[in-house]
């Protein structure tokens, strides 16, 4: 096992949270018959956990991985559904930084609930592209097109580390909705031309861009 190698993945997959091999070739460039023997040998090493009952297989951070990085070890409830969901935000992310000059980055849950914001799920998140913030939406199967207008305009209800005399005397203000916070959404989906024509009904702000799926997602 190369220790350089080791690193380089169980760091992917903390920033990231899940990915498949494909993903994890994109980001390393380590060349993938180098990087699936070694992914491979990690099999039983609890330094990476995979879900392996479909392909392509999941791949996140195990128990010695996350004591090697000296992190909190990952929740390990989360389900394969969500899991793919997490790959499926990365794809999207990953897609975002190769088209976009001016930089992309996913933006922590944990950053947000200092304005108010209080994301529910996977399927919304704050990303910053250059030093605009802009409210990204993964719709990879199942997803309602109200889901997209919801939302960008329901209200939060922040999270309980959630400072609002703090936040005010910083000279901040209260951020409780997406449409308040960022100026558009960048959405990915499979329909793009049905996403696009429900935002133009409802004249919502979004940059709508086609997904590729990595599995085939229910409806």
């Amino acid at each position: 096992m190369s220790d350089g190698y080791l690193d380089i993945v169980i760091r992917l997959l903390d920033k990231h949270r899940a990915l498949t091999q494909s993903q994890l070739v994109d980001q390393t460039g380590i060349p993938l018959s180098t990087l699936s023997r070694f992914l491979n040998g990690l099999k039983g090493s609890e330094y990476v956990r995979i879900i392996n009952s479909f392909k392509p297989f999941i791949y996140s951070l195990g128990p010695a991985g996350a004591r090697r990085l000296g992190v909190s070890p990952p929740r390990y409830d989360s389900s394969v559904r969500a899991l793919q969901h997490v790959c499926h935000r990365n794809q999207a992310l990953f897609s975002l930084q190769k088209t976009t000059e001016s930089g992309v980055k996913l933006i922590a849950k944990t950053k947000l609930y200092q304005f108010g914001l209080n994301p529910a799920t996977t399927v919304e998140c704050g990303v910053l592209i250059g030093k605009e913030l802009q409210l990204l939406i993964v719709d990879d199967g199942g997803m309602t097109r109200s889901r997209i207008k919801s939302a960008w305009e329901r209200e939060h209800k922040p999270h309980k580390s959630f400072d609002a005399v703090r936040l005010r005397n910083s000279g901040r203000k209260v951020i409780l909705r997406w449409c308040d916070a960022c100026p558009k959404m960048v959405i990915f989906t499979r329909d793009v031309e049905a996403v696009k024509k429900y935002c133009s009904r409802y004249s919502l702000s979004a940059d709508v861009h086609y997904l590729s799926t990595l599995w085939e997602m229910g409806e």
